[in-house]
This record gives structure tokens, sequence and C-alpha cells, in this order.
């Protein structure tokens, strides 16, 4: 169900093949015939049809555009009738239109979506004949709020991980890294993991790509997921065998090193060892030589290479024992999060110049989806709240093959992310306050102002309303970008609605903060 072509395989037998009565095989000298006949079947001619918003990435904004575009068109004059269909992430319909498209003409109609709320949503073309689906086009886009006048655009504190398995081409990447709010992006750079067409070899293209993410204030750390070629990046075997190929001969990868250091070495601040999610110290013994390996290798092109790794959160380190300059903790559980801002206090004081975290989005198939967008928005906020320098996420978008070709679409945590990031800014750790019981409020410190991020991890049906002194806060702001005035009761107090869903608060003043942590009451 659902295919566009039927094939079917005709096996013509010999005896010996199906008879088993026969005592010897043999080749029967005989003619075969056959023949075969099929009913039922309708063909048709199927119209051309599309369904694209033109937005690099399917990314929609109001300042620009927020329009789809439907292509109807049959090449005989007829005209063609399409459904329409629109809903949004938790599958509410938001629209169901029919539409007729041109007779012979393939003109584009326009769809405006200038009233559709912050969230991912996805749209569907269904050309439907005698109560029978023939064509069927797709689109999943995201629709974003601009970005009010206290938010931050370019925040080196959070960061994407670009896949070498599912890259777009250049020109849409770097339209979704720039649209975004995040300006600190890993990026591959064995030229076979380059992505479709950005073959290093091929010209300046990715030099020229770098150079235009440096000039955006992107900081950029080049990653060696795994070995440059045949054994699949981002194995367990792959990592241990890309520490044992960088500690053995440089002859066989300083090519490909060089490939890339010579024109943007100055480019990258970090160069790392290993795919984030995984540990390099379940291959503790080679990590030595292949870090003074690499190093070496760097010195040719820049004086200070700067080398990074992945670990753990949960892994000890005792003293300076990884030879490197920066690690990366992966938050894979929640229980990762009980100890991490002792985990990252203890690997500052060893000296490393930049502790990080990653944290991978949970998956679908274990979560429904707010549960899961709840969660994993928590620990982003909780691994920044521990001290990470900078919080990593991988890439929240994805290409999709069709027809037509792959297009690249996002994920819902691209908005999340965007939201966290662009309220939260480079803000530092601030404390903790104490708001009720089963309510976590963190706090973020800015230089003039501090941010708010709080949930319930009890909350009653309905969430609850708490009151609290915030200054000249205004505003609370949810995951999507959705900001509500905040109203105060008849002391002055804000009074702020919150859920298991993390809300953020912007510009509050920090000295009802340090009121707040510096007044306690016994018995509470």
């Amino acid at each position: 169900e659902g295919a566009e072509f039927l094939g079917l395989v005709v096996w013509i037998l010999q005896d010996a093949t199906w008879n088993l009565d026969q005592p010897v095989p043999r080749v029967s000298l005989v003619d075969v015939g056959a023949a075969a006949w099929f009913d039922d079947i309708s063909v048709y001619r199927l119209p051309r049809v599309e369904i694209t918003t033109r937005a690099p990435g399917e990314i929609l904004d109001e300042q620009g555009d927020s329009v789809l575009w439907v292509t109807l068109a049959d090449s005989l004059d007829q005209q063609v009738t399409a459904e329409l269909t629109l809903v949004s992430a938790d599958g509410t319909e938001i629209m169901r239109r029919q539409l007729h498209g041109a007779k012979g003409a393939a003109v584009a109609s326009r769809i405006e979506l200038s009233g559709l709320d912050p969230g991912l949503y996805g749209a569907r073309v269904e050309v439907i004949d005698q109560g029978r689906i023939i064509v069927s086009r797709s689109v999943q886009f995201l629709k974003q709020a601009p970005l009010g006048p206290g938010e931050n655009r370019h925040v080196r504190a959070f960061g994407i991980v670009i896949d070498p398995e599912d890259r777009a081409d250049l020109q849409t990447e770097a339209a979704l890294l720039k649209n975004h709010t995040a300006r600190s992006v890993k990026l591959p750079i064995w030229p076979e993991m380059q992505g479709p067409g950005n073959n290093a070899s091929e010209g300046r293209g990715l030099e020229q790509y770098y150079q235009e993410l440096a000039k955006d204030q992107f900081l950029l750390a080049g990653v060696l997921r795994g070995p440059p070629a045949k054994l699949q990046p981002g194995s367990r075997r792959a990592q241990g065998e890309l520490l044992a190929m960088l500690a053995g001969d440089r002859g066989s990868w300083e090519p490909e090193i060089a490939a890339v250091a010579a024109r943007t070495a100055s480019l990258f601040r970090w160069w790392q060892i290993g795919a984030d999610g995984q540990s390099v110290l379940e291959q503790t013994g080679p990590l030595k030589d292949a870090t003074a390996q690499l190093r070496s290798a760097l010195r040719e092109f820049i004086t200070v290479p700067r080398i990074a790794t992945p670990i753990s959160a949960n892994d000890e380190v005792n003293g300076a024992a990884l030879p490197v300059e920066q690690v990366t903790l992966a938050v894979q559980n929640a229980s990762d999060l009980w100890q991490l801002a002792e985990r990252i206090k203890t690997l500052k004081n060893q000296g490393y110049e930049e502790v990080s975290a990653y944290v991978p989005p949970l998956g679908p198939d274990r979560f429904a989806r707010e549960p899961r967008l709840v969660e994993w928005a928590r620990r982003v906020l909780e691994a920044r709240h521990a001290g990470a320098d900078v919080v990593y996420v991988p890439q929240p978008w994805q290409g999709r093959a069709t027809l037509q070709g792959t297009v690249v679409e996002p994920v819902e945590e691209y908005l999340l992310f965007r939201t966290i990031a662009a309220l939260l800014g480079d803000a530092r750790p601030g404390p903790v306050i104490s708001v009720a019981e089963q309510v976590r409020c963190l706090t973020f410190r800015g230089a003039s102002h501090a941010v708010i991020a709080m949930w319930d991890d009890a909350p009653p049906p309905g969430g609850r309303t708490v009151a609290m002194q915030l200054g000249t806060a205004g505003r609370q702001v949810d995951l999507w970008g959705r900001s509500t005035p905040l109203r105060r009761d008849a002391s002055g107090r804000h009074l702020v609605t919150i859920s298991a869903t993390p809300v953020l608060i912007e510009q509050v003043e920090p000295w009802a903060i340090d009121f707040a942590t510096s007044v306690s009451m016994e018995p509470a």
C-alpha cells in the first residue's frame, strides 16, 4: 500500500526443481510456454503536484513570507482537484481546503500562513480520484516568532553538532545555522563526511563556508568522528579505530587533515577527537599518542592547536589524565544531572580550558511528544545551570527523501533550543530560588538583568500560579517562543503560571534574586 510501481517476477522451472519424485536430476528437453493476465487495472497519468515553503530548511518567520506554495497541473489540460490538510505537531487539524489546479500550466498557488502560532506543522496535498489517493505530497515546516528587543541573536553558550551522515547542502545548512541564535557549532572535517556536493577537493566552497560562519560570529570546532574511510562513523569500533589510526602512521591520515587545516586552521577553536555522545575513555590506551600525533600535525598550520574530546558525564578523570584542553560531557540520562555541577567544577579545577555538555534528544519510541520535549528542555537548562561553558545538541533538522529529491526539514527541538538560547544568551548560572515544594527555579545572571527558568515537577491539573517579586520583568515565554504578559497581585508581586513545561522570564532585576536567596525563615 502506498507504492507507486508494482514489479512482478516470473520463474520458469524445470521438472527437477519442483518434482521431488524423480530419482535423478535431469534437464527436460521441452518447450515451455507461459501466459499471464490481469484485470481490474486502473492506469493513471499522474499530475504534477508540488508543495513547499520556498524557505531554506522550511523555516518561516513573521518578518518574511509565511506562505505555502502548491503547484497542481495536468499535462492534458484537465483541471486537477486536490485537498490540502495542515496539522500541528500535536495532531490538531488547523486547515482543510479544496484546491483547483490550472489547466496545463504549472502555476503555484499561494497559501497564506501568517496567522499561525509558533510551532512545528505538517502540510499534505492529496489528489483523489473516485475515493482513492493517487498522488500525495507533504512538507514539514517550522513557524517561529520574531526575536524580541531584549533577546539575544548571537549566543556562544549554546551550540549545534552537525551530523555527517545527514548533511544538507552548504547553502541550506548555513541558512539554518544563521537563523538560529546558537553561535557554537561542531563540524565534521574528513572530506567524505562533508555531505552531498560538499567535497573539499572541489574548489574552495568549504573554505568560504567556514569563513562565512566565522564572520557571522560562530565559534567553530572540527570533529574527527571516525576514520576517514570504510568504517562507519560513530560506531564504537570506529571510535577505537580512530585512536589507533591517529596514534599510528601519520602518513595515512595527515594529508586529510592538511586538506582542511592548510586553509582554515585559524578558524577552528577546537579540534575534537571522537564523536559526541561516546566516551574516548573506553580507549584510554592510544589516546595520549593519538593526541600528540594530531597536535604535532596541526602545528604545521597553527601555533597552539587546542584538542578536545568527548567523555561520559559519569566518567572519572583522575588529575589531568586527558591530554586535551577541552572536554564535552554527554548527558544521556536524567541521572547524569545529579552530580553534573560538581563534575564540571572538578574538571575545571583540574585545568581544562572549557567543559561543555552534549544533550541528545530523547527517543520518540520511548516518550510521547510533549513529555519528550519537556524532559529534553529541562536537561538543556540544567546542563547550562550546572556550569557547562557550552551546551551542544545534535542538529535539529533532518533530510527526507522524496520523489523530487531530498528535502531538509526542521524538527521541533530547533524551535525550543532557539527560544532557550535567545532568552538566556550568554548569562552565567545564578542561585536556585526556593519558591514552593516541587517547583524548580533556576536563575541566570546577565550583564544588567537576569533570566529565570521555572517549572513544576509535580503540577496539579491545569498547573499552578505562584507569586514572586521580580522587579521590572514584564512577560513569561514558553519554549515555543509564545509570550504572555505577567500580571501582578494586590501587593505588586508578579503572578507566574507554571506547569511541568519550563517557562522563561526575562528582564528580572538581580536585586530581587539576591533578596529572595538571602532571607530564610525557620520553620519554613
